[in-house]
């Protein structure tokens, strides 16, 4: 008789990954949770639902990272009725936001104190999705994708060597923003490795590439700052229509 599967190796249901990241949104306190993947339908079915469950009023920024590109409105489908700032709604660049603070020497060598300042270098979708939720809300503002958009916002500026080419100089401004003026829970998605944002996060979300069905993939939660994480990956699908698919 074949004996019982290890129950350390079964895969853990979605739904545990969804409760556990609930917990950290709940009301009295703004969380920041990092998700790291290279899958943008796979991580932006993960936080749709995750904004489904948190039910609260939410934006997402949206800087897709696909290659080659995807049209803007397949991408802002995968988010359902969520509302969806896209970032090219909001151009600029740092080099235009330099030049427009230029005159305002208290704005440029602004301190780590005056996050309010400081904030300001970020791209203008970022603060437009700030602004757009209301400071007590109990909100939710989702960056997707953080290193696409600052890429962007950074480009064009051959030899500037105050602005670190892969953004990390923006990560401790993000962060400023969140920790100082923000009552509101950040969602960033990201593709690449920073240590400034993973230090800071209060959860951390792995997400593994989609296998070669097409549709189910992995999703580690790294870090949670509530609970011990769990040491086995959560086993997620994708349905026909983008979202996550529950048995």
């Amino acid at each position: 008789m074949a004996s019982a599967p290890d129950p350390q190796e079964r895969p853990l249901p979605a739904d545990d990954l969804f409760e556990r990241l609930l917990r950290l949104l709940s009301p009295g306190r703004a969380r920041f949770v990092l998700v790291r993947s290279d899958d943008g339908p796979a991580s932006a079915a993960v936080i749709s639902e995750l904004l489904n469950r948190h039910g609260g009023d939410g934006r997402v920024v949206l800087h897709p990272s696909d290659h080659p590109p995807i049209p803007y409105q397949l991408e802002i489908s995968r988010y359902g009725s969520w509302r969806v700032i896209p970032a090219h709604n909001f151009p600029g660049s740092i080099d235009q936001t330099a030049r427009s603070m230029c005159a305002t020497e208290a704005v440029v060598v602004a301190g780590p104190k005056d996050a309010m300042l400081r904030a300001m270098w970020l791209p203008p979708s970022v603060l437009e999705g700030f602004a757009q939720l209301p400071r007590d809300s109990d909100g939710v503002l989702v960056v997707d994708n953080w290193y696409s958009l600052v890429e962007e916002y950074l480009g064009g500026i051959p030899g500037r060597s105050l602005w670190d080419p892969d953004g990390r100089d923006l990560d401790p401004v993000l962060v400023d923003m969140f920790r100082s003026l923000s009552e509101v829970h950040f969602v960033v998605v990201t593709t690449k490795s920073s240590p400034t944002l993973e230090s800071n996060a209060d959860a951390i979300v792995e997400i593994s590439p989609r296998r070669v069905d097409g549709s189910s993939f992995e999703a580690q939660l790294r870090r949670d700052t509530l609970e011990i994480p769990p040491d086995r990956p959560y086993f997620l699908k994708l349905g026909p229509n983008g979202a996550l698919a529950f048995h």
